[in-house]
């Protein structure tokens, strides 16, 4: 197998680089190293997987068909010893489970207990995470088991819907549209027009959550001035009350935003932004994962009423 990751390795390297030296570069191998390999495999199979003498270099017939089953002999193998692990772990099963949004902890204690308690077996194993953006690639290499975040829509991916957040429009103290008689401002489309061109407190560009919001300002032909950018929600909501921007955040987060009263909220309506939670896991999980799965989506939903 160590020597098939090797070769699959240098064929996908063979597809985006021009010549050996740099495949070899970008590997940190050396050229005749490479080289060899290469030369090693065609002998193995009897047919040419590399195209040496042209500039650039490139995949043979032969060399993508070889790719392709590399990958999947990959992807197969890390199953079996993922499934397979279940059962040598000397600490018991256990089951690793993503959480985004990372602000929901207050949540996760509950349910994760609730789990084992149905669970006895199993260990679980939380990670937060800031965005939902490589959720996916993570289930599909069994990297993580589950998936609690934005509902996926991804081949070979399962997803169970939960519930839909809230999303507010954060308007600080200094804003041209902030009203101090009150703290909530109704949704109009002609209200949140008057947000164009608002200095604008936002995620970093790897948040998924972050896509979704600048779609919808698109979508109405509004534009912002992202003044400052974080990887941390309550971060960017704290930012906007203290009067650097507007922000677009989630009512999870409005708990961790203190008692001071110097700023709007404006409530979008679910038919301009669709946020839609669910619990995800790799279609072909084992069967324990499944279940744990399934009984999460329960205890969740039932949490949040």
């Amino acid at each position: 197998m160590m020597e098939n990751k090797l070769i699959y390795k240098i064929l996908t390297a063979v597809s985006t680089n021009n010549t050996i030296s740099n495949v070899a570069n970008g590997l940190y191998l050396s050229q005749p190293y490479v080289s060899q390999i290469i030369s090693k495999t065609e002998k193995k199979y009897e047919t040419k997987l590399v195209n040496r003498n042209e500039k650039p270099i490139s995949l043979t017939a032969a060399g993508i068909k070889l790719l392709q089953d590399l990958d999947d002999e990959i992807k197969l193998h890390e199953k079996t010893k993922r499934d397979l692990s279940f059962f040598a772990s000397k600490n018991g099963r256990v089951i690793r489970v993503a959480i985004t949004p990372i602000w929901i902890s207050n949540l996760t204690a509950k349910v994760i207990h609730d789990l084992q308690a149905m669970f006895p077996e199993v260990q679980f194993q939380i990670e937060r995470f800031f965005t939902a953006e490589n959720a996916p690639a993570l289930l599909q290499s069994n990297k993580i088991d589950i998936f609690w975040g934005a509902f996926l829509h991804q081949d070979q991916i399962t997803s169970q819907y939960l519930y839909r957040s809230k999303a507010y429009v954060i308007i600080p103290f200094n804003h041209p549209l902030y009203d101090q008689s009150q703290k909530y401002l109704a949704y109009t489309p002609e209200l949140f027009a008057k947000l164009n061109k608002s200095n604008y407190v936002a995620l970093t560009d790897n948040s998924l959550y972050q896509t979704i919001v600048d779609h919808v300002f698109e979508d109405d032909g509004l534009k912002v001035k992202k003044i400052i950018r974080t990887n941390d929600f309550i971060g960017a909501g704290l930012l906007a009350i203290e009067g650097m921007g507007i922000t677009i955040t989630l009512g999870d987060i409005l708990l961790y935003l203190g008692n001071k009263h110097n700023y709007n909220l404006m409530e979008l309506p679910e038919s301009l932004i669709n946020l839609d939670v669910g619990i995800s896991i790799n279609a072909a999980s084992p069967d324990l994962v499944k279940k744990v799965a399934e009984k999460l989506q329960l205890i969740i939903q039932k949490s949040v009423g």
